[in-house]
């Protein structure tokens, strides 16, 4: 586990020079002091909330790792909300938010799995400051709701991501997710202003937008990933599982995505796709054999897709494995149509109890995964790219961030905030590698060469037997 600070951990000689550019010129100087000096205004043990954080798995999203990154500090702007997502039990985080003098704030909040605590001591100087959680929300679901690039920025116990770095710090540039405009809060628009950064559906010069559409891997080397220091953290009294927390960090290093360009049209219509704008696109793999949940950067028919589905077939067999091993009477129900095939682990997820010291195999799944990642990047660099301006066709209006779940059979659902939409159609993705197109017309022209022969071959045996026939006939003729 690297316990050392002040690393901005990015492979100059392959990423974008731009990026190599900007970790150079920033000096981080002391991260943990930078990230205690931010996490204050909100706990007196910033390094106690670090330590929950490696053990409920948190990330910390919104405005925060976006001024972490551009060494501001603006509570005001923070709108004194502390943003966290988990995908695990929350509930250390829930104690050691009211040891730290923080309340459950009662009533609805906006979404339902979303918790608000609320701290008015008098030790804080300014407002009262709030922890929103968010419960249940893995990556999948922040590249869901993300309205720009710029909110694509996170910080885990150990590192911090800022996925657009170029765009975001060096050119003051955000990019929105979505055709609606409208359904954006003006509040976004408003703080995103205040940074100085400009917001637009995508760069009005070609140098950088040939650079944004792309598949994408979170700590790849278009990230800016800063390693922070955990030395002291791991050392904190609480349950730190420090290989768990590693499975943790390399499961979040291998969530990836694609971001497509939604084209311009010239036509002067009502339709607001008509401007054109980004696209994100992920598929969700979940199954009750993974701890963690997945993105996947796969679309129909490509060899990543491929691969995703006989990693969902391990993982089914995995479960049914290990549901095998309880004794008959302790079995659920579902684990005869999951021997049966009528359903999956993906499905299940979720749904089951499962006993204590289950088996979890994120670790396999992470290490198929990333040769699988391997090889569709180097399919990606053999194959010509298709025009920028074929990549994505219109769809209906609603947001462009486009996220997938694989279902159990190998099918896809596409959902536009909830709503499910076509499948678009992506240049490239549909058509064969040329190997296999000509290996099927080979077999196509071979199977009906065999058909041919059998029908040629049964017409010679009939005009045989219709020979033999009259020559029987004309014996009997000449008998009589």
């Amino acid at each position: 586990m690297s316990t050392s600070a002040n690393t901005n951990v990015v492979d100059a000689t392959s990423c974008d020079p731009q990026l190599t550019q900007l970790t150079n010129s920033v000096r981080i100087g002391n991260d943990t002091g930078r990230i205690d000096l931010g996490l204050s205004h909100w706990f007196m043990k910033t390094r106690a909330f670090r330590a929950v954080q490696a053990q409920c798995e948190a990330l910390i999203i919104g405005q925060f790792p976006r001024h972490f990154f551009a060494q501001t500090w603006d509570y005001k702007d923070l709108w004194n909300d502390l943003v966290v997502v988990t995908n695990s039990n929350p509930d250390p985080l829930y104690t050691f938010l009211e040891s730290e003098g923080y309340a459950r704030e009662a009533g609805t909040t906006q979404r339902p799995n979303q918790i608000v605590y609320v701290n008015t001591d008098e030790w804080f100087d300014e407002m009262e400051s709030r922890v929103v959680i968010h419960i249940n929300t893995s990556i999948f679901e922040l590249l869901r709701d993300a309205e720009t690039t710029a909110d694509l920025n996170f910080i885990s116990w150990d590192k911090a991501y800022s996925m657009f770095p170029v765009a975001t710090f060096i050119k003051k540039e955000a990019y929105v997710l979505t055709e609606r405009i409208d359904e954006i809060p003006a509040a976004t628009f408003q703080r995103l202003d205040r940074e100085g950064i400009c917001v637009k559906r995508m760069p009005w010069t070609s140098s950088y937008d040939v650079a944004v559409p792309r598949r994408r891997r979170v700590g790849d080397e278009h990230t800016w990933t800063i390693g922070l220091d955990t030395a002291d953290i791991i050392t904190q009294p609480y349950e730190i599982d420090t290989q768990q927390s590693e499975v943790f960090t390399a499961a979040l290093e291998m969530n990836t995505f694609q971001i497509f360009r939604r084209p311009f049209s010239s036509s002067f219509s009502s339709s607001s796709s008509s401007y054109g704008c980004y696209v994100i696109q992920a598929r969700l793999l979940r199954s009750v054999a993974l701890r963690h949940d997945y993105t996947v950067a796969a679309t129909d028919k490509e060899h990543l897709h491929r691969k995703l589905q006989i990693l969902h077939k391990f993982l089914d067999e995995a479960t049914m494995f290990g549901l095998a091993k309880l004794d008959e009477a302790h079995r659920p129900p579902q684990f005869r149509d999951l021997a049966a095939g009528t359903t999956t682990s993906a499905k299940l997820k979720g749904m089951l109890e499962l006993p204590a010291g289950w088996t979890y195999h994120d670790e396999e799944a992470i290490a198929f995964l990333r040769a699988a990642w391997d090889e569709q990047l180097k399919f990606d660099t053999d194959k010509a790219a298709a025009p920028l301006e074929e990549d994505v066709p219109a769809t209906k209006q609603g947001n462009a961030t486009t996220v997938q779940e694989l279902d159990d059979n190998a099918t896809t659902k596409q959902e536009v905030d909830g709503n499910a939409i076509p499948q678009p159609i992506l240049t490239g993705d549909w058509s064969l590698p040329i190997p296999t197109a000509v290996y099927q017309i080979a077999l196509i022209i071979i199977l009906w060469a065999f058909i041919y022969a059998l029908l040629f071959m049964k017409d010679r045996r009939d005009a045989h037997i219709l020979k033999d026939l009259r020559l029987d006939r004309d014996l009997d003729s000449q008998d009589l």
